[in-house]
């Protein structure tokens, strides 16, 4: 029997999620290319994520489907990478952009890791934020962070009738003034987890995205845990030689996810029934930041790992097995203790 650990993992790791118009994967010239680079010369323990990347609706050759794990919402999609990371950056120069900066500005648990990189006003001859968003989301007490950058405009033809005015960093790199304004909110964002367990008083959920918070009803624990702290200790299940070898066995990817799902959910349970000291039958867990199921949060959760290149999901005839690769055991090192065997006493007073 195992259980979940209170742990600290430190801040110098973590997920940067980036965010932008339309991509370009082999464009050099394309803005979160160009950042991903920057950002990762300056950091080297970050995991840059773009999820046009990795991952598509419907089926390419070298791209992940949100199909195989039944997402089917762009929105949840988002908001789900967005839990993971540790700073969400939006490159916001369109409409579409903006549809991305209210959804995450308006959910409360996102907001102190967001950042908008807005063009300047001059340059592309208007405001890119607009007075409804600036009202919305940038008043003084708030917490999204806004770098204005000075872009360089080009013209693109779209049809001979049709060109339209896009931007692209000056040079195609990060300048040291705008760089240092990105690390700025880099370093602002770097915050150990600590990841703890804590029961709910009068019914309210403990917002810190380390804490668990749970509570009884009836015979039924309900338990809130943000997705952060899901990721990683799903990435922690791992570390055990059963669920690994479970893993490398081909069979159908929702299978895999079914049993992830169940080991996850075990594991949790049996963890806080050691803390209340209580035989409970069910467990119902939420997520803090998405009202989605469990089931679809640690389906993403390896997506997410694949995307940053802990393990590899490979195809056979349909099927598929988990690889896991060195840079999967080099991050369980660092958050050694996460998850660990109980001794047979807890097991004896959970069999009565």
């Amino acid at each position: 029997m195992y259980i979940f650990n209170q742990i600290t993992i430190k801040a110098d790791r973590g997920i940067i999620f980036l965010c932008g118009t339309q991509y370009r994967k082999k464009a050099r010239y394309d803005k979160r290319n160009v950042l991903k680079t920057y950002i990762e010369s300056k950091y080297a323990l970050k995991k840059i994520l773009i999820l046009e990347e990795h991952f598509v609706f419907g089926k390419r050759s070298g791209y992940l489907s949100y199909d195989d794990i039944f997402m089917k919402n762009l929105n949840n999609i988002e908001i789900l990478s967005a839990a993971f990371a540790n700073a969400i950056i939006i490159i916001h120069d369109s409409i579409s952009t903006g549809a991305e900066l209210a959804a995450f500005a308006s959910n409360e648990s996102l907001k102190d890791k967001l950042c908008v990189l807005e063009p300047d006003s001059t340059g592309v001859e208007e405001r890119k934020i607009s007075a409804f968003l600036e009202l919305a989301f940038f008043g003084e007490e708030s917490k999204i962070r806004k770098i204005v950058y000075y872009p360089e405009v080009y013209s693109y033809e779209i049809s001979e009738k049709h060109i339209e005015k896009r931007t692209k960093f000056m040079n195609n790199s990060i300048g040291p003034i705008l760089g240092k304004k990105i690390c700025d909110f880099i370093e602002q964002c770097k915050r150990d987890l600590n990841i703890c367990f804590e029961e709910m008083k009068y019914k309210k959920v403990n917002n810190d995205l380390g804490v668990i918070s749970y509570t009884k009803t009836g015979n039924e624990l309900q338990v809130y845990v943000s997705g952060q702290v899901v990721l990683y200790q799903v990435i922690g299940l791992l570390s055990i030689n059963n669920i690994r070898a479970e893993l490398r066995t081909m069979k159908r990817l929702h299978e895999h996810v079914d049993y992830l799902c169940k080991q996850y959910k075990t594991i949790l349970h049996n963890t806080i029934q050691k803390n209340m000291k209580v035989v409970i039958e069910e467990i119902a867990i939420s997520v803090k930041e998405i009202n989605i199921k469990i089931r679809d949060v640690i389906a993403y959760s390896l997506y997410m790992m694949q995307a940053i290149d802990m393990i590899s999901i490979t195809t056979e005839k349909e099927l598929k097995k988990i690889v896991l690769k060195n840079n999967l055991d080099e991050f369980l090192n660092s958050i050694q203790g996460i998850i660990s065997e109980e001794t047979d006493e807890l097991l004896e007073f959970l069999n009565g």
